[in-house]
Order: C-alpha cells, then structure tokens, then sequence
C-alpha cells in the first residue's frame, strides 16, 4: 500500500510540475501579446506622424513653389523698372539747344558804334554720314559741349550719330534692348569715350 501512496504522490508531483509548466507558458504568452499590442500601437502611432510630415512637406514645396514664382516676378518688374528709368532719364533731362561759347559777337562794320552786336553761330558743328557707335568704357553724357552731365551710360552702350564737333559726339539716337530709339534731347559725348562700329 506503500507503494500506491508513493505512485500517487509522484504521480501528483509530476502534474503539479506539468500544471506549474502550463501556467508559466500562458503567462509568457500574454507577456508577449501585450508586448505585440504595444509594438503596434507605437507602430500605428509612427505611420500617423510619417503621413502627417509628408503632408507638410506637400504644404512646404507648394510654399517654396510659390515664393519661387513671386520672386521670379518681382525680378523681371526690376527689371523693366530699371529699364523704363533708363529711358525716363534720358527723355526727362532739359537741355541747352545753344551754349554761349558757341555764339560769335560781330560789331557792325559800316558803324564804329556798338549798338548791339550781331550774333552768329559757330560753324564747327560738322554734319557727317550717319555713324553707329559703341562706348569702350562708362561714360558721362552732357546736354551740350562742354555742358552739364545729365547722366552715365554703361560700356558697351551702343548710339547713333550724324553731328562731330572737335572732340565731341551728338548722339542722335541709341538702342534699348536692341532696338533704336531716336534721342528727344540734345545728348553729347567725349570722342574718346566711343568707338565706331
């Protein structure tokens, strides 16, 4: 009878050990599902943060597009600013159409009095074919010989001309943007500051 008490007693131990086994597997097995549920969470949570950053990199590119397109406007309205100046300012300056020095005083010969001089222009203005011109450096431009500078113009400003007096230049007309436009003003330069074309 010893004998079955032992039997049963192992017996009892063995499924107490078996029991003990079971019970340790099914409390890793639900370690391991919560741990799965939270890997997914944080996954779910990292693809929800993933779209919204793609989301605002659409929003930013379209942005960046946009400031791309305003800036690129805004340099060609410099642009044509800059270019309308140009022109503003060679059509806006007043000039002088004769200079003093350019004026003989002539006493009457029949009469030593000196009632009032007669005046006549000089004649050194000479009237030469048309010629087109291109400046070799930056170069003020006058309202008459020897005159005021009423503005610079850039090297490699090109300009027509039919009057040469001396060492001076008329300018008759100049190009913009490749296309000439006759000067509305008495414009002169230094000979030495252009050269023929």
């Amino acid at each position: 009878m010893k004998f079955v008490y032992i039997i049963v007693l192992l017996s009892l131990l063995v499924k107490a050990d078996e029991i003990e086994r079971i019970e340790s597997l099914v409390t890793d097995i639900q370690k391991l599902r919560m741990s799965y549920d939270n890997t997914q969470e944080k996954l779910a949570l990292a693809n929800r943060l993933l779209e919204d950053e793609k989301q605002k990199n659409i929003i930013l590119l379209s942005e960046l597009e946009n400031k791309e397109n305003i800036i690129n406007s805004l340099e060609n309205k410099l642009k044509n600013l800059k270019n309308s100046d140009k022109q503003n300012n060679i059509n806006s300056k007043k000039y002088k159409k004769v200079k003093e020095k350019d004026i003989l005083c002539v006493e009457n010969p029949d009469n030593n009095e000196n009632v009032f001089p007669q005046l006549q222009m000089r004649k050194s203005v000479v009237d030469t074919s048309a010629q087109t011109y291109r400046l070799n450096k930056d170069a003020d431009v006058y309202d008459c010989i020897e005159g005021s500078v009423v503005q610079t113009w850039e090297q490699r400003t090109s300009f027509t001309s039919n009057y040469k007096e001396g060492d001076w230049i008329k300018v008759t007309g100049f190009f913009v943007d490749k296309v000439w436009q006759k000067a509305q003003q008495e414009l002169w330069l230094h000979s030495n500051d252009a050269d023929k074309r």
